[in-house]
């Protein structure tokens, strides 16, 4: 019979994931949700619904979600715990937010999914935490 032992003899970097999570907010949940409001689509990549024929006259163009520009830019995040950073809606356009989102404009109730986490932004934050991985890696040899 032959008997050996096998030891770990690899060193492995102590990997601080934690840090990664506001420059993820930061750098690529922010701007995809601006970017998406331009672009009138949803969290789902589907346009928004069609404006009521009084809201393009009172606001002089039929782009859903911007008026004066402020929800767009009312965007933050906050580093809520160690291994968790939150984006909000800033407060002063927190209300309006609440109601395109969730409980709808106008006669029809029209909902404005905005708000939220796209598989976009699931798949530049997986490419983003990739890289950093492979940085942390390759600066601990």
């Amino acid at each position: 019979m032959i008997k050996g032992k096998i030891t770990n003899t690899i060193k492995m970097p102590q990997l601080s994931l934690h840090q990664q999570l506001k420059p993820i907010a930061d750098k690529i949940v922010i701007p995809l949700l601006r970017d998406n409001i331009e672009a009138n689509w949803d969290i789902y990549g589907k346009c928004h619904p069609a404006l009521e024929a009084s809201t393009i006259k009172k606001k002089g163009h039929s782009h859903p979600l911007i008026d004066t520009g402020l929800l767009k830019d009312s965007f933050k995040s906050y580093q809520s715990r160690r291994d968790e950073v939150q984006v909000r809606v800033k407060s002063g356009r927190r209300k309006i937010a609440e109601y395109l989102q969730i409980k709808g404009v106008g006669r029809k109730k029209k909902k404005f999914e905005f708000f939220g986490v796209t598989q976009g932004m699931e798949r530049d934050a997986l490419r983003f935490m990739s890289k950093a991985i492979a940085r942390m890696i390759r600066n601990a040899q």
